[in-house]
């Protein structure tokens, strides 16, 4: 593992997290730095963070004051 890395995961709380939850992770990042961009995917998913996820949650949302509005009504 490098040294940008390592920089990269001790700056992202996201990163250090999944890091500590599923630590077998860090073998296949000690064997090639490209598995980074895996991991990123992996984060990304795990913890809503993909563009999808935040739609989802934006539409969620107006649901939830849609129903409140009707129910005000």
């Amino acid at each position: 593992m490098n040294i940008e890395t390592i920089y990269l995961i001790q700056n992202n709380p996201y990163y250090k997290q999944f890091l500590r939850e599923e630590s077998h992770h860090y073998q296949m990042l000690y064997r090639d730095d490209s598995y980074l961009k895996e991991l990123d995917d992996l984060v990304k998913k795990k913890y809503g963070l993909r563009f999808t996820d935040k739609l989802e949650k934006i539409r969620q949302n107006m649901n939830t004051i849609s129903t409140f509005m009707r129910l005000m009504e």
